[in-house]
């Protein structure tokens, strides 16, 4: 009896040690789901397109409609962590374009252990560097750089799915990569054996480029701060327009990081003054069955009430609010709410919660913080938005020049009006993203 009571104690603290682990990788995963019945600009608030413009979501899927050099969409809420252990990354891609024309030379794949010259995830997300991983428009398969020994995939990229599989060895990791047609037939595999954990370790996006393979070196480095933003390899062209769905991440590797996500409501920004509450919410591209507009809300006896509604303009995709008679003797606590369409195809309410600090009358003096010049060769500039929050102003005070042809890379886009405006927020959403807190 008492040897059949140990073994079902170990049975039973093996079975929950293993239903630990199962949810645990589970936590970790990355699923990218997305509404399979809509078109709109805007991805989602997992991502950072780069650049906005030149990607749309369609029915399910992300797509590439612009060919140029380095664009990839950058994976806001998952990357991997400098701790042991395994991971995994899969995607579904094919060619935009149903024509037998041959593609231009460039590749489709993942960077990883993407880092940017600063240790935040937003410096990576704009101006990061990783390892490269995928596959040629001309069917080699590489890891980091092209070997030249292995034989070119004979592929018409209508659809095919690419596997990133990663094992430890002592103080290296294994990585291998693997294609398979639509059918899930095995097309062809490579695997690299001699990989440092600093090249991998950071964070995940996919990658659509048209031009030269860049391969990783030995020692990481970060390029020099490009004259307005137009960074080599980054030009316009080619017919390298490939479509992504079906995302996953997952493994012992992987670090989530929900509170990263941006948007779909980005930031506020509101003036109070004479008793007139004035706020502007900033929003992203969003599509016809998104909600088309924003509630301000306020508590009254515990309970959030709407005060006001204001549309999204179409253009500059913001909402605004003029609230009179706005009680300026304490602080008061607001939120923002937003209809998102989203996975599932429905709309789904979103908040952005801050607080209208009540006017300092009583004060003999009172705290700015002013702002200018803010270029983003210092983004997301964490040291100052720590210093400025560390004097706690009461007023914060941004005389002009906060975005700047170059902010972001990609250069400037000026024609046609819709892409340019579309280029402009996407300079401007930086802003907002570095003190919109």
């Amino acid at each position: 009896m008492t040897f059949y009571l140990k073994s079902r104690l170990i049975l039973s603290i093996i079975f929950v040690l293993t239903l630990f682990a199962c949810q645990n990788q589970t936590e970790k995963a990355f699923v990218g789901n997305l509404p399979d019945d809509m078109t709109r600009i805007w991805i989602g608030a997992e991502y950072w397109a780069n650049p906005l413009q030149d990607w749309q979501l369609n029915n399910g899927r992300m797509e590439c409609v612009v060919s140029g050099g380095g664009r990839n969409m950058y994976l806001l809420t998952h990357e991997i962590d400098s701790v042991p252990g395994n991971f995994k990354i899969r995607i579904r891609t094919g060619k935009l374009d149903n024509t037998n024309d041959s593609l231009n030379k460039g590749w489709i794949g993942f960077k990883i252990g993407i880092k940017g010259e600063f240790d935040d995830y937003r410096s990576s997300a704009v101006r990061g560097q990783g390892f490269p991983v995928g596959i040629t428009t001309s069917g080699l398969l590489f890891i980091g750089k092209k070997d030249s020994p292995i034989q070119k995939v004979k592929t018409s990229f209508d659809d095919i799915l690419l596997e990133l599989t990663s094992s430890q060895k002592e103080d290296k990791y294994i990585l291998k990569l693997a294609a398979y047609d639509k059918e899930h037939t095995l097309i062809s595999e490579i695997k690299r054996t001699d990989i440092q954990p600093e090249w991998i370790e950071g964070g995940i996006a996919i990658v659509c480029h048209n031009g030269d393979l860049t391969e990783f070196p030995d020692k990481r480095t970060y390029s020099e701060y490009p004259v307005w933003g137009t960074a080599k390899g980054t030009a316009r062209g080619g017919n390298v327009r490939f479509w992504f769905s079906d995302w996953n991440i997952s493994g012992s590797k992987i670090s989530v990081h929900k509170e990263r996500a941006f948007g779909p409501i980005l930031f506020a920004q509101h003036t109070l003054s004479n008793g007139i509450l004035k706020m502007t919410a900033q929003m992203p591209p969003i599509g016809k069955k998104d909600g088309q507009i924003v509630d301000f809300q306020t508590k009254i006896a515990d309970k959030w009430e709407t005060m006001a509604q204001a549309d999204i303009d179409t253009l500059s995709r913001t909402a605004t609010f003029k609230i009179n008679y706005w009680d300026i003797s304490k602080d008061i606590d607001y939120r923002l709410v937003y209809e998102l369409y989203s996975a599932g195809n429905r709309l789904m309410p979103h908040y952005f919660e801050g607080t209208i600090r009540k006017e300092p009358l009583d004060k003999d003096e009172i705290v700015v913080a002013a702002f200018t010049g803010n270029n983003d060769l210092g983004f997301p500039n964490s040291d100052v938005y720590e210093s400025i929050k560390k004097l706690n102003p009461d007023l914060l005070f941004f005389s002009g020049d906060q975005i700047y042809e170059g902010v972001a890379g990609f250069g400037a886009q000026r024609a046609p009006v819709d892409k340019a405006m579309l280029d402009y927020l996407r300079k401007w959403y930086l802003y907002g993203w570095e003190y919109g807190d």
